[in-house]
């Protein structure tokens, strides 16, 4: 598996956002797939965000993770934000989620030159995310 910018692949993000929009897209009825793949088009950025990465397995898309300035008007100090990972279903638990969210993780902090990064804690078989000031020990 090998992860990488977006921007090298602009031919999946028709892909991506029909993945994203049926398993999201009932959150706003009133959107389509075309402005969902509108949408992820904007977050095609290579060095900066809004942008997303891909797993991949030879030529295979494993899965996504999209970043955003921020996702709440009402924190909006809390950016970058992980807008959405997505693994397709036939490669769930191998872990290609977490390793999309560290490599993201690892890209924002390798450009920004920030040592605030996301602290990752396993609770009830979920993974979440907080900030802190020191790194996580977990390699990206």
């Amino acid at each position: 598996m090998h992860l990488e910018s977006i921007a090298d692949h602009l031919d999946l993000v028709d892909l991506i956002a029909r993945w994203h929009f049926a398993e999201w897209g009932h959150l706003d009825p009133s959107s389509t797939l075309e402005a969902w793949t509108e949408g992820l088009r904007q977050r095609t950025h290579r060095d900066e965000i809004p942008t997303t990465y891909v797993a991949l397995e030879a030529d295979e898309l494993l899965g996504s993770v999209t970043l955003v300035e921020h996702d709440m008007l009402t924190r909006p100090e809390l950016s970058p934000w992980v807008a959405g990972v997505y693994v397709a279903p036939a490669h769930r638990h191998r872990g290609i989620g977490s390793a999309l969210v560290r490599y993201a993780v690892h890209q924002v902090v390798k450009s920004t030159k920030s040592e605030q990064v996301l602290r990752r804690r396993v609770s009830n078989r979920r993974e979440h995310y907080s900030r802190t000031s020191q790194p996580s020990n977990k390699s990206v």
